[in-house]
């Protein structure tokens, strides 16, 4: 999250979709599972956080 300056779950899922392939650091089956985790916190109205560890916590207890 600290690597960009991300504005929304949309700036993030926009990325991952044009580029997220291209970054050695996932493999394309991350890449997906992450726009789908971002969509869902998106579409359930979450606040926006770039702090890592607030945004794990979201993801936890969105599921």
């Amino acid at each position: 999250m600290g690597k960009r300056d991300w504005k929304s779950f949309d700036d993030v899922i926009g990325w991952l979709k044009k580029s997220g392939d291209e970054d050695r650091r996932f493999t394309p089956g991350e890449v997906q599972h992450m726009i789908d985790d971002f969509s869902r916190l998106r579409d359930k109205g979450m606040e926006f956080v770039r702090d890592p560890e607030k945004l794990c916590d979201q993801l936890k207890n969105s599921r």
